[in-house]
């Protein structure tokens, strides 16, 4: 465990020549030649890194899309994620967070991953680094970053990003929270605005009579009323305000300022250099002297009411770091914000040359608003956000490829908001060899032509394999937990039937004593099909028909994994049954519900008797593997073991799943009521000899009364076992 924060001298160039193997970075300004050709391939930190995310603003990644292809980057969502984050004004922090399994690296201050940022400007950062092997003082401050970051995935529409993070995590698994942790010392401390302003958090730490306010900074704003703030909320003696001449965007109007005239407020000119080479002034920060004790928080936020007065939802969204407890006589504001010593007070509007501030937010998003387009094979799937009042049709996908080339693809409607389509080996092709971008089209009113904004399609690579990541990854998440499963699966079937038995024949679970990790442990499943269902129409049984195979057979090699269980009957191996058999139910119930939407939504066109035979017959045959499911767990392994005297244990270990299992439960036997009042009150079967209209027969399937009542009241008997062995 390793800092370096303060006065020392960094050379963030050689900070970024360690591997790791996970990576993060936030940046507002982006330069891709820079990034692509001098960092990519020469920094072992990201050309070692396989899985790394750069989170730019909206606003600039808008500029970057509409470049042309000679100006555009080229391996961008392909070797790394390039993501835009949209905000009321600027996407401004300046992090760059690098982990491996044990170890990581973070970087975080004012410093743009650009040149300039790394080589040229006069910048102010904190280089931690965190060892598994020693102490962990510093990994809350990782875990705090880390929180942020996935704060943001969940505030924007990517799943790229998703993976990426919760990838990260799974590798690095110390970056979360855990009752073991340390609590850490508490004089580093990580603040971000998303749900308060930065001042605000700053203030609330400041116990003493302030002394001295000093604030470097740039960028200020055009009114010098933020000075009246610092003075009310903190009274101090002197405020001292750094900046350089020629840089800064001070206006004059801070000059004529009451607290600047009185001498309260003294405004410096600095020069800064490196080696004799001269620097423009980028850093910001605020020390805070009281007590003989300085209080510093330095980072993305220039002393302006955007990036330190409000919150990120009506201004930036910025970082900082906050170091307290400085011993003022080893530790002077003076010294960091004018190490040269060159500070000039300004007396006369004269001597004020100041740079204008002409950046601007990005535009507010148009009437069809394209988030993000992820290429899986020969599949694309783009997600859309449309004005309710919008009446579209006819939607395509323009790709404008790294030769300005432009190809047009038919799309078709997965659900609201999320379209697909099938590209060709040739597009394909050209879409994995370089980076390429994408808008979609669609007609309203018959002849008007509704374009989107433009994003770079997303297709990541392992440098490594050169194989797609996207599949594997959603694999490897949906091992994590039963609940986790069900999102992902839940994601899955909105696809064709191919990539739904690819999905079940490559998923795999593997016996072990092992607990679910506690991160994914009490996940829930999340199943928000219905709408997805609806938009399939009359093919989402025929589809389910399609996969039928796969699905028994999923259950039959992990109906196999649950006898081991049972032949071991060891509490330790609870948690790994009870995974087991929660995301085989899981399937099982997937496809139920998918074949009985399908058959809601063709419910206007009667059916055939062998095609509502054959719909009846796979209906109750998962419905039974459901049953088998169930015994297994009741009468097989529970019920023998709690004959052993490991009640305790067994509740222990069981507790955490039961109430997933009777969500289950619940949903299942929910199926079976809406199939019936389908089957009563919708659904009709033609006879074949006289083509009436007929309510479809039962006969002497499951769904029958006989039948269904000896089912109900064999669920009920296993549910009883499984409830006592947790009460």
């Amino acid at each position: 465990m390793s800092k370096r924060t303060g006065a020392d001298r960094l050379n963030l160039y050689e900070l970024l020549r360690a591997s790791y193997d996970h990576g993060v970075i936030c940046t507002f300004e982006f330069n891709p030649t820079f990034f692509e050709e001098d960092c990519l391939g020469r920094l072992r930190t990201l050309s070692q890194n396989g899985n790394l995310s750069v989170l730019i603003d909206q606003g600039v990644y808008d500029e970057l899309v509409r470049l042309g292809g000679a100006e555009r980057p080229t391996q961008a969502n392909l070797r790394y994620l390039l993501h835009p984050v949209a905000a009321r004004g600027f996407f401004h922090p300046k992090i760059f967070l690098f982990v491996s399994r044990n170890r990581g690296r973070l970087i975080l201050g004012s410093a743009n991953f650009t040149r300039a940022g790394l080589y040229n400007n006069a910048e102010l950062v904190g280089c931690y680094d965190y060892d598994a092997d020693e102490e962990e003082e510093l990994r809350p401050l990782f875990q705090s970053v880390f929180d942020f970051l996935m704060k943001i995935e969940n505030r924007t529409r990517g799943e790229a990003l998703g993976l990426n993070l919760r990838k990260m995590a799974a590798e690095a698994e110390w970056l979360l929270p855990s009752e073991s942790a340390e609590e850490g010392t508490g004089d580093v401390e990580f603040l971000h605005n998303l749900e308060v302003p930065l001042w605000e958090q700053i203030t609330s730490r400041v116990v003493n009579t302030v002394e001295t306010v000093s604030i470097i900074s740039r960028y200020f704003d055009k009114s010098p009323a933020i000075l009246e703030r610092i003075h009310k909320d903190l009274s101090p003696a002197k405020i001292k305000l750094y900046t350089q001449n020629y840089t800064t965007t001070l206006t004059v109007d801070y000059l004529k300022h009451p607290l600047v005239r009185s001498g309260m407020v003294e405004i410096l000119l600095c020069d800064y250099e490196d080696e004799g080479t001269p620097q423009r002034l980028h850093a910001k920060a605020i020390a805070v002297e009281a007590n003989g004790q300085t209080l510093l928080a330095f980072g993305s936020a220039n002393f302006t009411s955007p990036g330190l007065m409000r919150a990120a939802t009506s201004g930036n969204v910025e970082t900082m770091l906050l170091l307290r407890g400085l011993p003022r006589k080893r530790f002077k504001a003076e010294r960091l914000f004018d190490p040269r010593g060159t500070a000039e007070l300004l007396t006369d509007l004269a001597s004020l040359h100041r740079d204008e501030d002409k950046r601007e937010p990005a535009a507010e998003p148009t009437e069809l608003r394209l988030h993000e387009a992820n290429l899986d094979e020969d599949r694309i799937r783009l997600v859309v956000q449309m004005q309710a009042e919008l009446t579209l049709k006819d939607f395509v996908a323009v790709f404008i490829l790294q030769n300005d080339s432009e190809v047009t693809l038919p799309l078709d409607i997965l659900r609201e908001g999320t379209f697909t389509g099938t590209v060709t080996e040739d597009l394909y092709r050209r879409l994995t060899e370089a980076a390429a971008v994408v808008r979609v089209e669609a007609i309203e009113n018959e002849d008007a032509l509704v374009t989107s904004n433009v994003v770079f399609v997303t297709c990541l690579r392992d440098p490594k394999t050169g194989r797609g990541v996207r599949r594997e990854r959603l694999l490897e998440e949906a091992r994590q937990s039963p609940g986790r499963f069900a999102e992902v699966f839940d994601s899955v079937i909105e696809e064709d039937e191919q990539a739904i038995k690819k999905f079940l024949d490559s998923f795999d679970i593997h016996v072990t004593d092992l607990p679910v990790p506690e991160v994914f442990h009490a996940v829930a499943p999340v199943w928000e099909r219905e709408v997805a269902l609806m938009v399939i129409k009359g093919k989402g049984w025929r589809m389910s028909e399609s996969v039928y195979e796969s699905v028994m057979d999923f259950f039959e090699r992990h109906y196999k994994r649950l006898q081991k269980h049972v032949k071991s009957r060891s509490p330790a191996g609870i948690s790994n049954f009870m995974h087991i058999m929660l995301t085989t139910a899981a399937v099982l119930e997937a496809q139920i519900a998918r074949t009985v939407g399908g058959l809601s939504a063709r419910a206007e066109e009667p059916m055939r008797t062998e095609e509502w035979q054959k719909c009846r017959d796979m209906l109750a045959s998962y419905f039974r593997r459901y049953r088998e499911l169930l015994n297994c767990l009741a009468l097989e392994y529970l019920s023998p073991m709690s004959r052993s005297s490991q009640q305790a244990r067994i509740k222990e270990r069981l507790t955490p799943e039961a109430e997933m299992l009777r969500s289950y439960h619940a949903r299942m036997l929910a199926q079976r009521e809406q199939l019936e009042q389908l089957r009563v009150k919708k659904l009709r079967v033609l006879r074949p000899a006289s083509g009436e209209r007929v309510e479809p027969p039962l006969f002497n399937s499951l769904f029958g009364a006989p039948e269904w009542l000896k089912y109900e009241r064999d669920l009920a008997t296993a549910m009883k076992i499984v409830d006592g062995a947790v009460l």
